[in-house]
């Protein structure tokens, strides 16, 4: 068998896979059933953890201040297919409109369910989150300004993605009226954000920047700040003393990741991913820790 991978960078490594018998093309059916599934699922596997780890931190240190709201689980439903509306819109916008046919069911389904679970969540009281429409306002419309300027894989877009994730943590652990007060989760969220924005310039130096041996730089800065900020934050007793040394692997991780690669060695977007996927369940224990 042949593993073919391709990929592309920003806050996640993208990887899509097509299995073909040795010596011989893909069959048609094969070939269908992979672009059907390219088609639903986005091909930003990587994603899936930056999504998820802060949406889950923030409602399992919800749950230990408060019971949780009964529009937590539709807002889960809606952050979900929200994240794949998003990302069909922005391929759908990108296609020759001959093409645009091929994505339309998804968009108009993924649209509809995103309208369904928003219903849900004003029946279930969550009319209470509206106040929080106004943070994610500028972060749309910096990512649909950036989309249209074909700088969607840019560092700062990159950055805001992450934003609205990291956002989300907020939204979960502190929305409602009257507001939760997060206390020491300030800061927890604060390091999410310090970590998923730094594998924005981790993985773009792996890739785009494979070529260049200096590329990894920008990384070390944002790591060598948060590094700091981490530390500081520990010893004032804001946050856990764990985030220090994840940061201090993190240097080390983007280190010997771009010194293999600058002695040739092709990292395989594989190993990128897994990397950052066993990292980013690290990060959330020591966010719930």
């Amino acid at each position: 068998m042949v593993w073919a991978t391709s990929v592309t960078d920003g806050p996640s490594v993208r990887v899509t896979s097509i299995f073909a018998t040795r010596g011989r093309a893909a069959s048609p059916d094969s070939l269908s059933h992979v672009s059907a599934a390219k088609t639903w699922i986005p091909n930003q596997h990587g994603a899936w953890a930056m999504l998820a780890v802060p949406f889950a931190a923030g409602a399992i240190l919800r749950a230990r201040a408060a019971d949780l709201p009964a529009w937590l689980t539709p807002l889960a439903v809606l952050w979900l297919f929200g994240y794949l509306a998003w990302d069909t819109f922005l391929r759908w916008r990108k296609m020759a409109p001959r093409r645009r046919k091929a994505v339309q069911t998804p968009l108009i389904t993924y649209a509809a369910i995103c309208t369904l679970a928003g219903i849900v969540i004003l029946v279930a009281g969550g009319i209470v989150l509206a106040p929080w429409t106004v943070a994610f306002a500028p972060l749309v419309a910096a990512a649909l300004y950036l989309a249209a300027h074909k700088q969607e894989r840019s560092a700062i877009s990159g950055l805001i993605t992450v934003g609205a994730a990291c956002l989300m943590f907020f939204v979960v652990r502190c929305g409602g009226w009257p507001l939760l007060w997060p206390g020491n989760d300030l800061f927890a969220g604060l390091v999410l954000y310090g970590y998923f924005g730094g594998t924005v310039f981790h993985v773009k130096s792996l890739i785009r920047g494979r070529a260049d041996a200096s590329s990894a730089r920008p990384g070390y800065i944002w790591h060598g700040v948060w590094l700091v900020a981490v530390a500081a934050s520990a010893v004032a007793g804001l946050a856990s003393w764990w985030w220090t040394p994840f940061f201090v692997a993190l240097v080390a991780r983007t280190w010997w990741m771009k010194r293999l690669e600058n002695r040739g060695q092709v990292l395989r977007p594989a190993v990128i991913g897994v990397t950052e996927i066993v990292l980013s369940i690290i990060a959330l224990l020591i966010t719930v820790s």
